[in-house]
């Protein structure tokens, strides 16, 4: 487990570890009182759910603030990229232009 907390309090994207503890999972739900068998039924209640919708591509998100799960339906092209990494040989990639190289060489002489 670990914990975390916000850096500042109105700063939802920066957080720092606090702490961490580690346990056999075994161990852990007994700890909790935990039943395996409940946490199988959960997960075929949620695939029984996914399997009477249509075919498609979804995003399943979990309200922090409450005890719910949305699924949106997306577009089936929402998380294809167009986007491809080329190699690009380095005598063909861009070179700095001359001002900028003249002005390093000034700031070197400083």
């Amino acid at each position: 487990l670990g914990y975390v907390a916000r850096t500042h309090h109105k700063d939802n994207k920066r957080h720092a570890i606090i702490g961490t503890q580690s346990f056999k999972p075994k161990d852990f739900a007994n700890q909790i009182n935990l039943k395996e068998d409940s946490c199988w039924g959960i997960i075929h209640a949620f695939l029984d759910l996914l399997d009477k919708m249509e075919d498609g591509t979804f995003l399943i998100f979990k309200d922090p603030n409450r005890p719910i799960v949305r699924i949106y339906e997306t577009p089936a092209t929402a998380f294809v990229s167009n986007y491809t990494e080329e190699y690009i040989p380095e005598n063909e990639q861009a070179l700095p232009s001359q001002d900028n190289a003249d002005k390093e060489d000034k700031e070197d002489d400083v």
